[in-house]
């Protein structure tokens, strides 16, 4: 009698550590699947950047999408810059960086750079990320300055935003545009 309940109790000793590891396996696998598709880059429609500006001295803050609705500046005003990149994929999106950099005639206050380029990483779904970039306008004249920010995951170009700044011009008709 004593080596049936032993031998029993070997059994269900054996058939819970099995049913352990049974579960210990799926559970790692559906992680791992899990993973998958949320590291997947392929859907990557959905994924948006925004660049908007704002003059300080005059506190007008625009997208300016166009030279029609072009941030007014001049030589001395600094100019706050928001880039924003919102996740509306589904699905959280890995390697998300942003090519910035600032046009001819604008530097930026804290290191007198043009480059602003920014790495995220990883962005969930339904979630944002920005980053703000204070320049000063350096430039003189009449022109038409614009500002392009290009949007990349896994260096490959999804979308891009510009913010076009009106440098001591009075109207807008037969200008050219430099970036």
């Amino acid at each position: 009698m004593k080596k049936i309940i032993i031998v029993g109790t070997i059994a269900v000793v054996t058939v819970s550590l099995l049913a352990f590891l049974l579960i210990s396996v799926s559970s790692a696998r559906e992680e791992k699947k899990s993973e998958t598709k949320k590291a997947d880059n392929s859907n990557i429609e959905g994924l948006e950047i925004f660049l908007r500006a704002r003059n300080e001295k005059t506190h007008i803050e625009t997208d300016g999408d166009t030279r029609e609705t072009a941030l007014n500046v001049q030589k001395g005003d600094k100019v706050v810059f928001t880039v924003t990149v919102l996740n509306k994929t589904g699905i959280r999106i890995d390697d998300i960086s942003v090519d910035y950099e600032l046009p001819e005639g604008l530097v930026t206050m804290s290191s007198r750079l043009r480059e602003v380029s920014q790495k995220f990483g990883s962005i969930d779904h339904g979630k944002k990320e920005y980053y703000l970039v204070i320049a000063e306008i350096e430039e003189e004249g009449e022109i038409v300055l614009e500002n392009k920010a290009i949007l990349k995951v896994n260096d490959k170009i999804i979308g891009e935003d510009s913010v076009y700044l009106n440098l001591g011009l009075k109207s807008l008709s037969q200008t050219t545009t430099r970036s």
